[in-house]
């Protein structure tokens, strides 16, 4: 288990079919889902590439499941993080800054 959990950068995105969609309480992610249908949407802040772990999160990852393709999904790590009850928090693209995104 991790002991702080994670942060995703997240952003307002029209075409949720094309990022991983967060469902949120307060400042908590609590499910995220890869790419959802556009009528199964959880709201519309979608990742944006913006991640930081700390080093337990390899762990989470060899205990996801592949998917699609036998693929690995860092979506799907992060969704083992929340159904395990770990703290995984967001910050809205805008108010992202450097050393974050360069």
């Amino acid at each position: 288990m991790l002991s702080e959990g994670a942060t995703l950068g997240v952003a307002g995105v029209d075409d949720v079919t094309r990022h991983g969609i967060i469902a949120l309480d307060g400042d908590r992610i609590i499910d995220i889902v890869e790419k959802p249908p556009s009528e199964d949407v959880l709201s519309r802040l979608g990742t944006i590439g913006v991640y930081v772990f700390e080093v337990g999160i390899f762990d989470v990852i060899r205990r996801t499941v592949p998917g699609y393709k036998r693929e690995y999904q860092l979506t799907d790590s992060v969704k083992v993080m929340v159904d395990e009850g770990e703290k995984v928090l967001y910050a809205i693209g805008d108010r992202l800054s450097p050393p974050f995104v360069h």
